[in-house]
């Protein structure tokens, strides 16, 4: 169909600009979409993962009506939910879910199921990008077992794993972020430093999931005021070595060529 449209617009309308190259501006190609799921951290880097790597990076003669793809990315999901880990149900993070974001309403259903779920709803195929950032909420009780006790960890273990399991069976590339060592308490640093560790273990396990240990990363300047979450700034270094990782594990530099591409999309408007 979107040729039946490219060649009409070449013989009747020769002066309308998507009778152009579409992907004039987009040299290189990734060709995936990008899902960023977990808490209200992995939200808010969602918004500059939109900002840095998604925004503007279309393909440049394309208007509403155009089937073209993009060469960079082809859609970026931002399902980072406030409040939410691995620990609770759905339900429980309902006040905090924008609605538009899922097609069902999940209730008894973890992360590790919204996930399978999402991905097959948003039909995600191989090599596409899952960016995992879950773990910070988590000291508590749930899973119906008492926090941190034996059968409470097999369960969270378990949990993980399936997240894990979903990005190898898919053949998804993912990237799973550890915690950073939040300044709000030192009881929930102290448990955040443990699961570092165990996340680190755990993950090793998958090929397809690449870990980030961001722990020591980060010291308290680095967080905004309620020590519990990262500034901007902060941010910003954490897509940088994300970045880093992609562009390791694919070959693609997400941020030069999205850079690329807006330059080059400005040049020619």
């Amino acid at each position: 169909m979107r040729y039946a449209f490219y060649i009409l617009s070449i013989l009747i309308l020769p002066n309308i600009s998507w009778a152009h190259d579409p992907y004039i501006c987009q040299p290189n190609e990734l060709g995936a979409k990008v899902m960023m799921i977990g808490d209200s951290n992995a939200f808010l880097l969602g918004k500059q993962v939109q900002k840095y790597w998604y925004s503007d990076t279309g393909p440049v003669y394309s208007d509403l009506l155009s089937e073209e793809e993009s060469r960079h990315i082809v859609k970026f999901y931002n399902l980072g939910i406030f409040a939410s880990g691995l620990v609770r149900e759905f339900k429980d993070f309902k006040p905090f879910i924008n609605q538009s974001l899922f097609s069902k309403t999940y209730l008894k259903e973890h992360w590790s199921d919204v996930f399978k779920n999402e991905t097959d709803k948003l039909s995600f195929k191989s090599q596409d990008i899952v960016i995992i950032w879950l773990g910070t909420n988590d000291n508590q009780d749930g899973m119906g077992h008492a926090r941190l006790s034996p059968s409470w960890w097999d369960k969270y273990e378990n949990k993980v794993k399936s997240i894990a399991n979903t990005c190898q069976t898919k053949n998804l590339d993912c990237y799973w972020i550890g915690p950073a060592a939040v300044t709000v308490s030192q009881s929930l640093r102290g448990f955040l430093n443990g699961l570092n560790n165990k996340f680190y273990l755990w993950l090793s396990e998958y090929p397809n999931v690449t870990y980030l240990n961001i722990f020591n990363k980060f010291g308290a300047n680095d967080f905004k005021s309620d020590g519990f979450h990262l500034n901007s700034q902060a941010e910003i270094r954490l897509l940088n070595e994300l970045n880093a990782q992609i562009t390791f594990r694919r070959g693609y530099n997400i941020q030069s060529n999205a850079q690329y591409i807006r330059n080059c999309n400005a040049k020619l408007h």
